[in-house]
């Protein structure tokens, strides 16, 4: 960790796999080097982690909620929606599993898709994460809401406090375009797809989708 902290990522991935060898049986140290996969954009590798973190841990709710946000990243919504929906079953307390499965009901495609269950879940924990903001404003958008769904959006990215949110600045410019708000959904937009430039935001299906989405919507005549 303190080598991650510090910028070292080998360094760090070599920590990891070392707590690894020395300790396979503590989910701690697959959760840990999950994370760390999840956040380089490497979702099998993360997978596989989560899965041994799943193994060491069944009841947890975290471990299932981690790799259905792993298997959501590579477009395999249905396991994505049964890891969610086990993790939420586990601890109903837990905000990773509660937000990650609000987020995939409010984002997955149409036949997955369950945005006002999404509202109904995410107003349990709004008040205790942060994250909720972003699937709050997702729920509310695909319920027609474009006001709430604004509103919701702007607190994720204000509460994101600069980290990639891309998925967050989607909703925004298709809720701005909604709204008639023709310049702002382009600034938004174009913020997305500053972070969406790199090559390793392209392994994933599920922003990738939110773009294309983004990007049908935001082809049709404006007013400007």
């Amino acid at each position: 960790k303190v080598h991650e902290a510090l910028g070292n990522e080998e360094a760090a991935l070599a920590d990891l796999k070392r707590a690894v060898e020395l300790a396979p049986a503590e989910p701690n140290v697959h959760e840990a080097l999950g994370d760390f996969f999840q956040k380089r954009h490497e979702y099998e590798a993360a997978l596989q982690e989560y899965s041994k973190f799943i193994q060491w841990a069944p009841s947890s709710a975290k471990a299932h909620a981690s790799r259905g946000a792993a298997y959501n990243a590579l477009g395999r919504y249905e396991k994505a929606l049964i890891d969610l929906r086990h993790g939420y079953g586990l601890d109903r307390s837990e905000p990773s599993a509660a937000i990650a499965l609000a987020w995939l009901l409010a984002t997955a495609p149409p036949e997955l898709r369950n945005p006002q269950e999404a509202l109904d879940i995410v107003r349990q924990h709004i008040e205790i994460s942060n994250n909720g903001f972003a699937a709050l404003g997702a729920a509310h958008y695909r319920l027609g809401d474009f006001e709430a769904a604004h509103a919701a959006l702007i607190r994720a990215e204000s509460a994101s406090q600069g980290a990639d949110c891309a998925e967050t600045r989607l909703f925004l410019a298709m809720t701005c375009w909604q709204l008639g708000q023709y310049h702002e959904a382009r600034k938004w937009y174009d913020e997305a797809a500053t972070w969406l430039d790199h090559e390793q935001s392209r392994r994933n299906v599920h922003i990738q989708s939110v773009l294309s989405e983004t990007t049908s919507l935001m082809a049709a005549p404006d007013k400007d």
